[in-house]
């Protein structure tokens, strides 16, 4: 066995997202869209170094979106359901343009793109 087998072998766990039936590519997409997030890679980098025997990448950045689902995600929805709750006759596209002129800081995190895929999960 070469170390070259070793970085290259997919891990053997499931990773599960939570359901979502209105946009079921939602949390892949972010999952993706995530990635290219310079915060939110050195975030994971972080992360990492807390878990000093874990090796595989795969399995770090799975493991990492799993608890950025469950600490920063929720914030960003309730944030995007109040806003939606005190703004009910606004379109989709237009309740994201004002949410992300808003909060600045989920159009730089999530792009307006998520912001309005949020929008429509939740009226759905």
């Amino acid at each position: 066995m070469q170390l070259s087998d070793v970085l290259y072998q997919k891990s053997t766990h499931d990773i599960i997202f939570p359901p979502d039936p209105v946009d079921p590519s939602y949390f892949l997409d972010l999952k993706e869209h995530m990635d290219h997030n310079p915060d939110y890679r050195l975030r994971r980098i972080e992360w990492r170094k807390s878990k000093p025997s874990t090796w595989d990448m795969w399995r770090i950045k799975e493991e990492f979106f799993q608890v950025f689902c469950q600490e920063s995600l929720p914030m960003f929805h309730s944030d995007i359901e109040l806003f939606v709750r005190s703004h009910p006759e606004v379109s989709v596209e237009d309740g994201a343009q004002q949410f992300c002129k808003k909060y600045r800081g989920y159009e730089m995190t999530y792009g307006i793109e998520f912001v309005e895929r949020a929008i429509r999960r939740l009226r759905s």
